[in-house]
């Protein structure tokens, strides 16, 4: 192998080199900003009959407490896995009223924090 082809060879590892680490670094930026955006996506995810108080409670960030408070749920009641339409269906109500009030109780707490 001649010198020139030796310097052709260097050239190209270091392009390919180059090449390499813009492809890694761009898609190493975009895992990070989905990652980022993919969590503040679900605390913006409107409240569904199927989401549990437990889940609500912790995308909202609020306390357990708090959440089973505003649904009316005992906190000496062993834990269980109820959606809010099961809450709702117990206590009687409309799901969509459940949800509004839920939704006030989320907001009347992070008042309060502020």
């Amino acid at each position: 192998m001649t010198e020139a082809n030796r310097d052709r060879l260097r050239r190209l590892l270091k392009a390919g080199f180059g090449v390499a680490l813009v492809v890694t670094l761009y898609f190493a930026f975009q895992l990070g900003q989905t990652a980022f955006h993919w969590d503040q996506a679900r605390n913006r995810q409107d409240l569904e009959p199927r989401m549990t108080p437990r889940y609500v409670a912790h995308t909202r960030r609020v306390p357990p407490e708090v959440i089973g408070a505003a649904l009316g749920l005992s906190p000496d009641a062993p834990p269980r896995r109820m959606t809010l339409r099961e809450v709702a269906a117990l206590r009687g109500v409309p799901v969509e009223e459940l949800m509004r009030a839920l939704d006030a109780a989320i907001s009347t707490y992070r008042e309060a924090q502020r």
